[in-house]
């Protein structure tokens, strides 16, 4: 996705594609409340512990939140002036990506994790090589939002359709079909149970993607460019924690239930690990903003490096948040996970609006070091909080 994000730049320059990713973010927001459902942690976390009922009652309560988010999305869609083509493929986009995301779910859970990879392999490389196309001139004159928005839409296509292949072929049991009482009895109790998980979708959605639509409203679209391709960069360091979290959750899912003492000590290294890895990916970023910013996006994005600098200081706390966060779903602290991701959504979108008038794209930068700060801190204070009544760390 890295690699897309820069061809996607790169074609656009940084007024369209901060057009491209200001839609992207608001869709994903607004879209993404429906889409999840606080889904994902607990299907690969009743999966791991052999619950296999859950699954086709999570893809009936996924179907019917994707069709309810895509329709109010939609609806929206012209208040918020976005432009109808580019909105139509990236709510297919997000919708779809969604569905792939569930049945990865049995991936990570059954320890099948070459199935997650060679989906996303597969879907990465089909977006990368259609924006390629368009880049190099392959495929008609230059590209239009709409032509990248479909070509999103498309990729997120073949990954699911390549996903579900792959769950047949290995777990077919998995998705057999229980008889409609049945399953509706359970969509009822996976509502209960991902209810205080839906509150913790909707917040961290304001979290992550709030910076950027707040950068559209307040400030330019060249500004939400420079922000969007430093963070862009950003992300493609967060593949240590998302691999690390995905590969140990069903791990420490297990474990919790079964041997404590083993818990605690797998988390611990976990979290010492990352924290160390975060440290030096934070200080070679710090050092390289500069030739990374320029090697990738190239010179017209130059105004990012400031921002980049910035935004590295926050890997220090990102890294072991990762894990700490989603631990607090494995030892059933729901409504702990909700709280903080309210908590740390309110302090986001304040310190933004504070900051993004004063600082533009370096203040949206400020206001993501001090809130992922803040979220690291909370999680492990509940977690040690926690260690008082149970052995957790």
């Amino acid at each position: 996705m890295f690699i897309a994000f820069i061809f996607l730049a790169r074609m656009l320059g940084p007024a369209l594609y901060g057009t491209f990713d200001y839609s992207l973010s608001l869709i994903q927001i607004i879209g993404g409340i429906f889409f999840e459902l606080g889904l994902t942690l607990i299907v690969t976390r009743d999966l791991s512990m052999n619950n296999l009922d859950i699954f086709v009652p999570a893809l009936w309560l996924k179907f019917a939140g994707c069709l309810l988010g895509s329709v109010v999305m939609l609806a929206l869609g012209n208040v918020l002036h976005l432009p109808l083509v580019l909105a139509l493929s990236l709510v297919g986009y997000v919708a779809v990506n969604s569905f792939t995301n569930l049945y990865i779910c049995i991936f990570r859970a059954r320890g099948k994790m070459y199935g997650e990879t060679i989906t996303v392999i597969v879907q990465r490389a089909t977006l990368v090589i259609m924006l390629v196309l368009f880049y190099f001139g392959c495929v008609g004159g230059p590209p239009s939002l709409n032509e990248c928005g479909a070509a999103f839409f498309l990729s997120a296509f073949v990954g699911l359709i390549l996903a579900v292949f792959l769950v047949k072929i290995f777990f077919q049991s998995l998705i057999a079909y229980k008889g409609v009482t049945r399953v509706m009895n359970k969509v009822r109790v996976l509502i209960k149970e991902a209810l205080p998980l839906i509150g913790v979708s909707i917040f961290w959605l304001l979290y992550y993607k709030i910076d950027i639509v707040l950068l559209g409203m307040l400030s330019s679209k060249e500004q939400v460019g420079f922000y969007s391709s430093s963070y862009r960069i950003m992300e493609a360091c967060f593949l240590i924690p998302l691999i690390t979290a995905n590969a140990v959750y069903p791990r420490l899912s297990r474990l919790w239930g079964a041997d404590k003492n083993a818990f605690s000590k797998d988390l611990k290294r976990i979290l010492l690990g990352l924290l160390v890895i975060g440290a030096l990916v934070s200080v070679f970023l710090y050092i390289l903003a500069k030739p990374v910013i320029l090697l990738a996006f190239g010179a017209e994005f130059s105004p990012a490096v400031g921002i980049l600098v910035l935004l590295s200081l926050a890997l220090l706390a990102v890294y072991p948040g990762y894990i700490a966060t989603q631990t607090l779903v494995i030892i059933g602290r729901q409504k702990s996970y909700l709280l903080i991701s309210i908590i740390a959504s309110s302090m986001n979108i304040i310190l933004n609006l504070i900051f993004i008038p004063i600082w533009q794209a370096k203040g949206a930068a400020v206001s993501t070091i001090i809130t992922e700060t803040m979220v690291t801190c909370m999680a492990t204070f509940i977690l040690l909080n926690c260690a008082k009544h149970e052995r957790v760390i």
